[in-house]
């Protein structure tokens, strides 16, 4: 099913990222229903409307892109058919053109991809489609983008327990979080806790071997999977 889209009105945006985007967001254009957008979606907005206008954004701001975004009508922790979709479009658009169709396969790539933009894989995605399309896409401005949410993976915890556990939105982000941290996998656990869904990495850092936790209810919630088991394994830390 697809979801709704961020509707902007600005200048023609690709060309954009390099130019400042002349209005301000408007909400997600609902189809099936006539409902205001939540609290969460307003912000996630307003957050979109900063990153791609300026690299002046504070760090913690990404962190609330990212969080925002999971509780808006169109989050998706897997960016598969999204990228498959940008995929698509991309060869398809033409600046400047008046022709009806063409203005709609700018909107859609648009829309979709400011939609998406707390996605960490959509962003990377479009990093790369700008190598191929720089008429449509700022590639600097997105490897800003991309590297603040790269950035933002720590800032909310250290990782050290399940108090103080990394929070994940996507599945991208987990990959990230350990090459970020320099960390090599050794074995995951999705541990049920209190309400919460938490994977607990077991990486060797150096020529040490500790414990990551993160929350990765969102994730859990949104592709309704289930922990592979409601207890810590036995050399997992207890009761932190």
């Amino acid at each position: 099913m697809s979801r709704p889209a961020i509707r902007l009105h600005i200048l023609p945006f690709f060309a954009l990222l390099c130019v400042a985007i002349a209005a301000a967001l408007s909400y997600p254009n609902i189809t099936n229903a006539q409902q205001a957008p939540n609290y969460e979606t307003r912000l996630y907005n307003d957050l979109v409307k900063d990153v791609v206008t300026s690299r002046d954004i504070h760090p913690y701001q990404f962190v609330r892109l990212r969080r925002y975004y999971s509780e808006t009508p169109f989050y998706s922790p897997d960016a598969t058919p999204i990228i498959e979709q940008m995929n698509t479009l991309a060869p398809l658009i033409k600046p400047g053109s008046t022709d009806k169709k063409d203005i709609n396969n700018f909107d859609t790539f648009q829309n979709l991809m400011l939609s998406h933009m707390g996605n960490m894989d959509v962003v990377n995605n479009a990093v790369l489609l700008s190598q191929t399309y720089s008429n449509i896409l700022n590639t600097g401005q997105l490897k800003y983008i991309l590297n603040g949410l790269i950035q933002s993976l720590t800032l909310d915890g250290d990782g050290n327990s399940y108090k103080t556990a990394y929070s994940l939105y996507s599945l991208s982000e987990e990959i990230a979080l350990l090459q970020y941290l320099g960390a090599t996998l050794i074995n995951k656990t999705l541990v049920k806790k209190n309400s919460y869904d938490y994977a607990v990495y077991k990486v060797k850092i150096g020529k040490s071997e500790q414990f990551i936790f993160a929350d990765i209810s969102p994730i859990v919630n949104q592709l309704k999977t289930e922990p592979l088991t409601d207890q810590p394994q036995n050399d997992i830390p207890m009761g932190r």
